[in-house]
């Protein structure tokens, strides 16, 4: 009797330990099948949210990709794991724009895991927040026009300007990364031609160039800033410091970093005309192609320091803590109408065909 209590006592624990060897194995297995499963549907989506980034107008200016692939705007795009759905949204009447009439809303990427189970994930793009809005100008027929004001004027002052830049790719025709030598294109404008007082900056040569008339039509600076190359696709910050008092020179300074200064010739700046962004209004001609943000005018020079400032902090940077008493223009672009606010209360800007987009 008790040899049979003994042998069945022996069972009953290979049984047990049997029951616990399986149910580790199952839990292990299971466990490994489910790590899989998320970390490669996970690789999967965030591998097509890289492909989806990289071709379609979420980059800033490559435009016309997936977001308006053969000009259908929904257009699916397949996978061999799956596909890519666009949610568009129209924004503006012109088809086929860069984040314009196509604007894109939501992203949903739908594959399958290792044992052949659907699986779906979806990205929702949001509206840009407050400040984080440029206006994108196309190289024919986009410009801002900001009405004639005192406070604009400037007068016999020093002044600086401030402005973010993002060359269009299509001004590099031969893909060595930065605007060819023979693109010109008008960035800042207040001035009626030759012969007449005011200032502007534009691009030439691949460099910044600055312009700077006195009264009576002296022309007194229209010179390259140094060797500093712009780049396509990539966001520069340009600084003009103009020193009309004291050593009579214009410093431009390229991503927080000066120079080679200009000699200028002290003189009244004033004029009644318009000041002009991304287009020469006088001629109505260099239209600038791609995106710009946050101008920004003082009637002071800003030091080396606050130049840094702005540029480690990007163009949604609150710039009215800069000098906030010598501003006498900042538009951030904010505005989704073609009314453009100028955050002093001075001069807003009227649009004419920029399309305002995120940053």
């Amino acid at each position: 009797m008790r040899y049979k209590k003994t042998q069945e006592g022996m069972f009953i624990a290979l049984f047990a330990l049997a029951t616990v060897v399986i149910i580790t194995i199952l839990v292990s297995y299971m466990s490994n099948w489910v790590n899989d499963m998320v970390a490669t549907q996970t690789q999967v989506f965030f591998g097509k949210q890289a492909y989806w980034n990289a071709h379609s107008g979420m980059e800033i200016a490559t435009s016309k990709r997936i977001a308006s692939l053969d000009g259908i705007p929904n257009a699916d795009v397949s996978f061999t794991t799956g596909t890519i759905s666009i949610d568009p949204i129209a924004i503006f009447d012109e088809p086929n724009t860069y984040l314009g009439g196509n604007k894109v809303t939501s992203i949903t990427s739908t594959g399958s895991d290792l044992r052949g189970r659907s699986r779906a994930m979806k990205l929702t793009v949001d509206e840009p927040s407050s400040g984080n809005f440029a206006r994108y100008f196309d190289g024919t027929g986009d410009y801002i026009t900001i009405s004639d004001h005192n406070e604009l004027d400037i007068g016999t002052s020093d002044f600086t300007l401030s402005i973010w830049l993002y060359p269009h790719e299509d001004t590099d025709d031969d893909s060595d990364g930065f605007v060819d030598d023979d693109v010109e294109m008008e960035v800042i404008n207040k001035k009626n031609g030759i012969g007449n007082p005011g200032y502007g900056m534009r691009i030439k040569n691949s460099a910044v160039w600055v312009e700077h008339m006195k009264s009576g039509g002296v022309h007194t600076g229209s010179n390259s800033s140094g060797p500093t190359s712009i780049k396509v696709n990539q966001w520069t910050n340009v600084v003009a410091v103009f020193d009309q008092n004291t050593n009579n020179r214009v410093t431009i300074y390229v991503n927080g970093v000066s120079e080679n200064p200009i000699s200028i010739t002290q003189g009244d700046v004033t004029n009644a005309v318009d000041l002009g962004i991304g287009r020469r209004l006088a001629t109505s001609d260099n239209d600038f192609h791609g995106l710009v943000d946050a101008p920004v005018i003082w009637d002071t020079q800003l030091t080396e320091d606050e130049i840094q400032t702005i540029f480690t902090q990007g163009p949604a940077f609150n710039i009215s803590s800069i000098q906030s008493g010598s501003i006498k223009g900042n538009w951030k672009f904010d505005d989704s109408d073609n009314t453009l606010t100028d955050e002093e209360g001075n001069s807003n800007g009227t649009n004419t065909s920029t399309i305002q987009t995120g940053i």
